[in-house]
This record gives C-alpha cells, sequence and structure tokens, in this order.
C-alpha cells in the first residue's frame, strides 16, 4: 500500500517544524523526520490507527508524541490528510470531512 500526504498535511509538518525550530533547530528537522516515517509505516498496517470517534467519515488518528496523524485508508493507498497537535479542537478543524 502507497502513503501519500495531501497539500495540507505537508503544511502542517512545515508548521511543525517551523514551530519546534523556534527554541532548537536541529531538533526541528530530527522531529519532522520522526512523523514522517511514522506516516510511512502506515503502508504496512493502515488499520491500526484508532477511528476518529463520533464522525461520520473514514478518518483514523495515529499519535506521535502530542501530535496526531489523521488519515483515510483507501484502496492501495492511505491519503494523510493533516498533522496536528492533540490539544487542538480536531472538531473544528476537521468539519470539512463530515
Amino acid at each position: 500500500m502507497r502513503v501519500r500526504l495531501t497539500a495540507r498535511a505537508r503544511l502542517d509538518l512545515v508548521e511543525i517544524g517551523t514551530h519546534i525550530a523556534a527554541e532548537n533547530p536541529a531538533r526541528a528537522e530530527a522531529f519532522v523526520g520522526e512523523i514522517e516515517e511514522r506516516c510511512r509505516s502506515l503502508a504496512e498496517t493502515p488499520e491500526r490507527g484508532k477511528r476518529l470517534g463520533g464522525r461520520r467519515t473514514s478518518l483514523r488518528r495515529l499519535q506521535h508524541g502530542s501530535y496526531l496523524i489523521v488519515y483515510a485508508v483507501r484502496p492501495e493507498i492511505v491519503m494523510i490528510e493533516r498533522v496536528l497537535h492533540g490539544a487542538r479542537d480536531l472538531s473544528a478543524l476537521l468539519d470539512e470531512f463530515d
């Protein structure tokens, strides 16, 4: 199975990296790399993420530290939709997927 990131998910990673780089540039690069690796790991076992509760979508989430990788499993592809800090209001950010 292939893994792809939407343009919005790529922007999320840039924003995460920029935020962390303000304090620790080296850690920012490493952390974003860890998230990207976690995303790629979904190619092997895409169903392992928890379904987003109460949502009418097929979105799932996989945690990495304080961040959530929000994705959908489609035929032959895992689509990473967003990468968000877990403290954010997911329902407001993910309304577009209802």
